[in-house]
C-alpha cells in the first residue's frame, strides 16, 4: 500500500452514502468516483473507513496483524437491548474470534467436547474471550444429560 500525500488528495463527497438506495441499486459509479477523489476516507454514515484501490484491499486482506478487521462483522447499528435480550434468550451468543478476527472453529469443538476452556484457547489472544462461557456452559448441560447434541 503506497501512501498518497496530503496534497494529492481531493476532499471526497460528502454525500457518499452506501446505504442509499442510489448507491444500492448501483453503486460502481458512486465507487469510481471515490476511488478518483481518495485511495480511503471515513464514512462518517456508516462509522467505517473505505478503501478505493484493489491492491490496497488486496494488501489489507494479506497483513490482518497489520489492518485489523475486528469490527467487520459488527452491525452498523448494534440492536436495540430488546433484540439482544431476544437474540440471547433464543441461544445466539457471540462467535469467539481472534485478535485478527478469524472465528475460534476447532477450540470451541474442543471445549463442546470436554476440554477445559483454558486448555482449549489461550484467552490472550481473543478478542472476546467472555463469549467462550456460552460453550463451557453447553458442554456442562451436554455432559449432564440435559441437551442432546
Amino acid at each position: 500500500m503506497h501512501p498518497v500525500a496530503p496534497e494529492n488528495l481531493r476532499p471526497i463527497d460528502l454525500r457518499f452514502d452506501p446505504l442509499s438506495d442510489a448507491y444500492l441499486a448501483d453503486p460502481y459509479p458512486h465507487l469510481a468516483l471515490a476511488r478518483e477523489a481518495t485511495p480511503a476516507f471515513y464514512c462518517s454514515s456508516i462509522d467505517h473507513w473505505v478503501i478505493t484501490r484493489h491492491a490496497d484491499v488486496r494488501h489489507i486482506f494479506r497483513t490482518p496483524a497489520q489492518f485489523s478487521a475486528i469490527n467487520a462483522n459488527s452491525p452498523l447499528r448494534p440492536p436495540c437491548p430488546m433484540a439482544v435480550r431476544t437474540l440471547e434468550d433464543g441461544g445466539f451468543r457471540a462467535v469467539p474470534r481472534t485478535l485478527s478476527a478469524k472465528k475460534l472453529e476447532v477450540p470451541v469443538k474442543r471445549i463442546l467436547t470436554g476440554t477445559p476452556v483454558d486448555s482449549a484457547a489461550a484467552k490472550g489472544a481473543l478478542a472476546n474471550p467472555e463469549s467462550l462461557a456460552a460453550f463451557e456452559e453447553l458442554a456442562r448441560r451436554r455432559a449432564a444429560g440435559r441437551v442432546r447434541g
